[in-house]
């Protein structure tokens, strides 16, 4: 069997020209697992497994795979095929790329934040109306893309993708008027979105999963179709800048992350169309989800030094704000949105894990993931 999957992959490979790729990846681990036992502010304790296969037919494949759950109700599986690999196109020519995601994520307990009010001109701040509520929140997607190098440091990417989210099962039933609403009287809870999404990018990073130097100016534009609604479209523009530099000694890096993200929708939007700002990939120390808007602005930077061995810590600060254009949305006054952070790495031949305590003005939380943030 590994033989006829060897057999297809090369004859792909031909086909994708893959004698551009570089060849010294030879120190990398072919296999690297990594049991997940861990707590999370927004999940809880989790438990589960990473696991992740390099170059088994010697073409510079990779297969990634997380397997994870938690006490409070997560179920996070994913699957990531690449040919080539991440890290083994880096900083190369080449003339084609292909990458394969199968995502499934599903909370049992999402905390659903009532940023949107049917009711403008009443206070918000009724007594009798909760801010916040908890649900099931279940999202898939499944994408292919396909890149291509025209310089060493410059690539560009097309991709389809299909999305699904469903928001139920909440324990007070306002919040599915609210989404009625919102979703302009459609069925709230789920919506499937079929998207194509471009990306271009200059990047002059060393390496894929531990830069140590180089920057990368990126721009993507998303479009993204409402399967359930004929007339619902929105389309998505992010432009980012981000660096890592050496300083005052070897391996001190700071690295830096700008981003201006925007959503247009052409009729109405949606929450799963939203730019959502809190939790483990945007301000650290802000609940999951927590604030939601129609264009954002997001800076992150970090310091991050070697410790003992393969640990390394980073200390960091994390900042945004941003607005929302739609009528019966509330902005509630934001303004900007602040959290520090200090955390631990553990880097890994093939991947890095991330464990981060971010402090908020109102909050705090505790998260764990893999690679880095930015």
């Amino acid at each position: 069997m590994k033989n006829q999957i060897r057999n297809i992959l090369t004859v792909l490979m031909i086909a994708l020209n893959a004698s551009a790729i570089s060849q010294t990846d030879s120190a990398r681990a072919k296999f690297e697992t990594l049991p997940i036992v861990s707590y999370d502010s927004d999940v809880g304790f989790g438990y589960g497994a990473k696991i992740f296969f390099f170059d088994q037919f010697k073409l510079k494949e990779s297969f990634d795979l997380i397997l994870f759950n938690s006490t409070k109700g997560e179920r996070w599986y994913k699957f990531v095929f690449s040919i080539p690999d991440f890290e083994a196109r880096q900083g190369t020519k080449y003339p084609i790329a292909l990458d394969l995601v199968i995502e499934y994520d599903k909370f049992t307990n999402y905390i659903y934040y009532h940023n949107w009010n049917p009711f403008i001109g009443f206070p918000y701040t009724d007594e009798n109306i909760e801010d916040k509520d908890i649900g099931t929140y279940e999202k898939a997607n499944v994408g292919i893309f396909v890149s291509r190098a025209f310089l060493k440091d410059f690539t560009a990417t097309l991709a389809l993708q299909l999305k699904s989210f469903s928001l139920y099962n909440f324990a007070n039933h306002d919040s599915d008027y609210y989404l009625y609403v919102f979703n302009s009287n459609s069925k709230p809870e789920s919506a499937t979105f079929l998207s194509a999404l471009i990306n271009i990018k200059w990047d002059t990073r060393n390496s894929f999963i531990n830069p140590k130097s180089g920057i990368i100016t990126k721009l993507e534009i998303e479009y993204s179709k409402n399967l359930n609604l004929n007339d619902m479209a929105f389309l998505r523009a992010l432009f980012s800048f981000s660096f890592n530099k050496e300083i005052f000694s070897k391996d001190l890096i700071f690295a830096f992350r700008g981003s201006s993200e925007s959503v247009a929708a052409f009729k109405e939007s949606s929450y799963f169309s939203l730019i959502h700002i809190g939790g483990n990939n945007t301000v650290r120390g802000i609940p999951m989800d927590k604030y939601c808007f129609d264009s954002a602005l997001l800076f992150n930077s970090e310091l991050r030094f070697p410790i003992w061995w393969r640990f390394g810590g980073i200390l960091g600060i994390d900042l945004a704000t941003g607005k929302n254009d739609t009528f019966g949305y509330l902005n509630r006054d934001a303004g900007w949105l602040f959290g520090t952070v200090a955390g631990l790495r553990f880097y890994m031949d093939n991947f890095i894990v991330r464990a981060d305590l971010g402090i908020s003005k109102n909050s705090s939380g505790l998260y764990l993931n893999f690679g880095h943030m930015f």
